[in-house]
């Protein structure tokens, strides 16, 4: 393999862990939206929050699609890293209702990193040359 072939694989990975990493995160969002907004036990002004929560993996979607269409990525860029810097917001104060252990740091540490992986990934898509 020449170093050019080289490159362009490693580019070509580079894409598609960058789209299936965005597609797990809109995965996570959904199932997150869901159990807030379908958990019986909570107050029902947090239902009701989660019924709006829905709108982050729409809006990380809809980026995903912007992001992978060549004359709309600054579009993409700009909901995906809204979608998933209002998921990690959220996840937060939904951790912190109630008093945090060690583990629940971690996880929420593990989670923040996980979205700031997805903003990585959607810039990564975005500086991609546009195909002639």
């Amino acid at each position: 393999m020449t170093h050019e072939n080289e490159v362009s694989f490693l580019k070509r990975i580079l894409y598609i862990l960058s789209v299936l990493c965005l597609f797990l995160l809109i995965l996570s969002e959904v199932y997150s939206a869901a159990a807030i907004a379908l958990d019986q036990f909570s107050p029902p002004w947090e239902r009701t929050i989660g019924w709006f929560v829905f709108f982050l993996p729409c809006a990380l979607a809809l980026g995903l699609i912007f992001l992978l269409n060549a004359s709309h990525r600054i579009v993409g860029f700009c909901l995906t890293a809204s979608s998933l810097l209002l998921y990690a917001v959220v996840m937060l104060i939904d951790a912190n209702r109630a008093p945090t252990t060690r583990a629940d740091w971690i996880f929420e540490s593990v989670w923040l990193l996980f979205c700031g992986l997805g903003v990585l990934a959607a810039k990564s898509l975005m500086s991609r040359p546009i195909p002639s």
